[in-house]
């Protein structure tokens, strides 16, 4: 088993951190078809004409409103908050971007057109891990989009706010090391595609992957309880993951 060394990097802020349609199938509307008139004798009346028949217009995806939505996967960008060194050589950056994500939340399919208002929060987080200590960037996301459906593809953007971002590093017979960073708010653009139906639990439930992207800085704010030095880390990424829509 690897371990860190004292020198664990950690930021430099007197640390040494370093630098992360609906695609409305509208059924064709049934073509009048009006009988023809025909006279079978001079004394016959004349035939009326059908009625005409028009088939209501239905959302592709789903007629419920109201679904479970949850997400997780892997990311990827960002600065360099802090650089874990191994006495075995190998050495790990845990980045402002990276690297593990889950969420959950409602989604609401509004019933006259094809887009989805969505409300979701969870975890993201980065680690480095070894038998003598382990290092965490980690934040509670919050997410606010609205997207576009069409068929199986869904198209959003939103706005998305990073609370508490804290950095924490714990090493055997050392003590803590700690950095906290103000929330954040940035933007957030995605792609859905949801080609499996699910009917357990509920009916209409649909499963696929995402790929999304999210622009966002992080401020440091103190530094073991101190102030830290300003200094603004770049949490921009790419992320990819498994999406279910229930």
């Amino acid at each position: 088993m690897r371990h860190i060394t004292k020198g664990l990097t950690a930021i430099a802020l007197g640390l040494s951190l370093s630098h992360a349609a609906f695609a409305e199938e509208t059924s064709a509307t049934a073509a009048t078809a009006a009988a023809d008139t025909a006279n079978t004798d001079k004394t016959s009346a004349e035939q009326a004409a059908p009625v005409e028949k028009k088939e209501t217009p239905r959302m592709e995806n789903s007629t419920r409103l109201l679904h479970l939505a949850a997400t997780g996967g892997l990311s990827v960008g960002g600065d360099t908050i802090a650089t874990s060194y191994f006495t075995n050589g190998d050495k790990e950056k845990i980045t402002a971007g990276g690297l593990f994500y889950f969420s959950a939340g409602l989604g609401i399919d509004l019933p006259l057109a094809p887009f989805t208002v969505q409300l979701t929060g969870g975890l993201h987080f980065d680690e480095s891990t070894a038998e003598n200590g382990k290092a965490t960037f980690e934040r509670n996301t919050l997410d606010a989009q609205i997207f576009y459906r069409q068929g199986n593809h869904r198209f959003g953007i939103g706005a998305v706010q990073h609370k508490a971002p804290e950095f924490i590093a714990k090493i055997d017979g050392q003590p803590d090391q700690r950095a906290t960073f103000d929330d954040a708010t940035g933007f957030s653009v995605e792609y859905n595609y949801l080609p499996a139906i699910i009917n357990w639990p509920f009916k209409e439930g649909r499963a696929g992957f995402s790929l999304r992207y999210v622009s966002i800085d992080y401020t440091a704010k103190t530094v073991n309880g101190a102030p830290a030095q300003p200094k603004t880390f770049d949490g921009s990424h790419v992320a990819a993951g498994l999406y279910l829509y229930l």
